[in-house]
């Protein structure tokens, strides 16, 4: 069953309850019916569909209990009299909270029944509404104390089965939590592109401005974790994705909040806004989450992110591969390649999948790459040149090069043969590649090119220099060209990583024709290529990010599940799997119409991996103390962090990104 869109959830919340403002004073009972009529209790054990209903409620401020009829149904399984008569509205079923005094409950007004859950191993018991006095506070509408009569049924409930009811019900409050959050940030930024304060658009404010792709990148990452959990309910990961969820609402929900207030001002302080309405409603939901804590939540394994079919395939093969090649070294601190791992993967056509059949690829999906990629970054593969080489270069020559140049380069790439360095990056131009001042000029049949280039990683071993060049006014070239060409004179220097990058001078370098690869001025199309090969390398960079927190869990070892440390690993766990769960996202096999979006969840991506790493290294300081200032992957990942958030253009850089793909008016 797939139940309701979510154009549908909006017209019916819209027809049936209004906009959030009206929270106080709309009709539940009105709203419950038409809800019934329209399936919203009778979703077929979908989960995902569930929480996608849950979700649509709180970006209206509305209480309709859908996550409590879908527990009530699952624990009134072996009743299908009282689940048909839920789902034809006969019957209406809320959850009680756990409250002192009598029992506090949503909805308890417009309820027949409420369903009492125990919290370990016990018994469930379904019981009428008596009485409903409100208990007028934060929520809107108010909650009810009730009062109950006889049971009308018991259920017999296993502390298993406890936990998992519990979960599910910590899930449907973040969810709706999540809905609310959702909304309230969409009020904002649409504030921001058109209030206008000292001559422009406050989102042209840069405080305003990264405050709100802040929060952009946060709600992708907890629309991901919620929907992911969804997707799981009935898996062996279902438990644990579910808690990753809560913990990343629980987290960022409350900041969003707090910052579409800040946006928002004036305007949206008063009720006659809806963002008061949102606020109320958000968090009397996590209100509950405390005392709704099931047991045994210690820091568990990440579970591995669902994939597409073919992506899943690729992983699991991968998987098998390195498993038939047996141990292979682990780069804790960066150095070049392990040439005997290197020559295993070659062999075996990991460095080539990407490129096209006609040029010895398997001509494998981003994907595909992607879940690869992470298992090598993971494991800390010593083969991370020889990747970034086959990825960005061997994919511009297998699509751009000529036949020349493919029969001369890409055997060599594919068997991890082939230093090449790349040299975009200069003083004046980092992210910014429109900058460029290198230039290249026609002499004849050949080229001149003089510029200089910086921060090019390990080009002092480089065999070859693949570089961009102005060529004309506004088109760039790319060539690669020999590292030993006269006119080239590379200085190395080492960064506080222990990796070393290299300045480039180049002197009116001559180079021939046949060096170029794709058309003079046309380097843009192949660089939109080679950054999609990067793409799935910055897209994997979440990996570094789970390598990380299993050390700084490993390092921890009994104190890991210690109570003063466990919601804080928790926490950290949520946000590595956001940022794994947003590179799934961002490489998925997309149409045109979704390559912007694609290209903003890659930012996202990014930004939320590579800063979770750093504040997982500043959090190793802080519950390690010297140990982790010690040689070790704990303190060399402290000390690479800086370059994670720099390297693929920095992390302000992607930040503006995203905000021009929300519509917010330059900085």
């Amino acid at each position: 069953m797939s139940g309701p869109s979510d154009e549908e959830v909006e017209k019916t919340l819209t027809r049936y309850w209004g906009r959030p403002a009206r929270a106080a004073s709309a009709d539940l009972d009105v709203l419950w019916s038409a809800a019934a009529g329209h399936g919203w209790f009778d979703l077929g054990g979908s989960l995902e569909t569930a929480l996608r209903v849950v979700r649509g409620t709180g970006r209206f401020a509305c209480p309709l209990p859908v996550l409590d009829a879908f527990v009530a149904a699952d624990v009134l399984a072996a009743r299908p009299d009282l689940t048909i008569a839920m789902a034809a509205d006969a019957v209406r079923v809320v959850l009680a909270g756990p409250a002192p005094g009598p029992p506090l409950a949503e909805a308890g007004s417009t309820a027949t029944h409420v369903l009492e859950l125990p919290a370990a191993a016990g018994e469930a018991v379904l019981r009428p509404i008596e009485e409903a006095t409100p208990a007028v506070g934060l929520a809107a509408p108010p909650w009810y104390r009730i009062v109950t009569g006889e049971p009308a049924e018991t259920v017999p409930v296993s502390e298993e089965t406890a936990a998992r009811l519990t979960t599910l019900r910590r899930l449907g409050l973040a969810a709706r939590a999540l809905g609310a959050a959702e909304r309230a940030h969409e009020l904002a930024l649409a504030h921001a592109r058109t209030r206008r304060q000292f001559g422009k658009a406050v989102g042209g404010f840069g405080a305003v401005q990264q405050r709100l792709v802040d929060c952009h990148i946060e709600l992708a990452g907890a629309a991901a974790l919620v929907t992911e959990a969804g997707k799981r309910h009935g898996d062996a990961c279902g438990p644990a994705a579910a808690r990753l969820a809560v913990a990343q609402v629980l987290r960022v929900a409350p900041r969003v909040q707090s910052a579409a207030h800040r946006t928002l001002a004036a305007a949206g302080y008063f009720e006659e806004h809806d963002a008061p309405w949102l606020f109320r409603r958000l968090h009397a939901d996590l209100a509950w989450l405390p005392a709704l804590r099931p047991a045994g939540d210690d820091v568990a394994d990440l579970p591995d992110p669902l994939l597409p079919p073919a992506a899943e395939a690729a992983r699991a093969e991968f998987r098998r591969f390195l498993a038939s090649v047996g141990p292979v070294p682990e780069a804790i601190e960066p150095r070049p390649d392990d040439p005997a791992t290197v020559g295993a993967l070659a062999a075996g056509g990991w460095l080539s999948m990407g490129w096209p059949v006609h040029a010895g690829g398997r001509d494998a999906g981003p994907d595909e790459s992607v879940a690869v990629q992470y298992e090598i970054l993971r494991r800390r593969l010593p083969v991370t040149a020889a990747v970034a080489v086959a990825a960005t270069v061997g994919t511009a020559i297998a699509r751009y090069g000529t036949p020349a140049q493919r029969d001369l380069m890409l055997p060599a790439i594919a068997r991890g043969e082939c230093q090449v360095a790349a040299a975009y990056s200069e003083p004046d131009a980092g992210s910014d590649l429109a900058a460029l001042a290198t230039t290249a000029e026609r002499d004849g049949p050949d080229w001149l090119i003089t510029g200089r280039k910086a921060w090019c990683s390990e080009a002092h071993r480089a065999r070859y220099l693949w570089l961009a060049a102005r060529t004309e006014p506004s088109g760039i070239t790319l060539f690669l060209i020999p590292a030993d060409l006269p006119g080239i004179a590379i200085r190395p220097y080492v960064a506080l990583s222990s990796q070393v990058a290299c300045d480039i001078t180049l002197e009116a370098v001559r180079v021939p024709d046949s060096a170029r690869v794709g058309p003079a001025g046309g380097g843009w199309e192949v660089l939109t290529d080679v950054l999609g090969g990067e793409r799935a390398v910055l897209g994997a960079m979440a990996a570094s990010a789970q390598a990380v927190l299993d050390d700084l869990v490993a390092a921890l070892g009994p104190r890991a599940s210690a109570e003063n440390v466990r919601p804080t690993l928790t926490e950290f766990a949520a946000r590595v799997q956001a940022a794994r769960l947003l590179a799934v996202a961002a490489n998925m096999p997309t149409g045109s119409s979704r390559r912007a979006g694609a290209a903003r969840l890659t930012s996202a991506a990014k930004v939320a991996a590579s800063e979770v790493i750093e504040d997982l290294s500043l959090a190793a300081l802080g519950l390690l103390g010297p140990s982790a200032a010690l040689p070790g992957p704990l303190e060399s990942a402290l000390r690479l962090a800086p370059g994670g958030i720099i390297a693929g253009g920095t992390n302000d850089v992607h930040r503006g990104l995203i905000a021009r793909t929300l519509g917010l008016p330059p900085a």
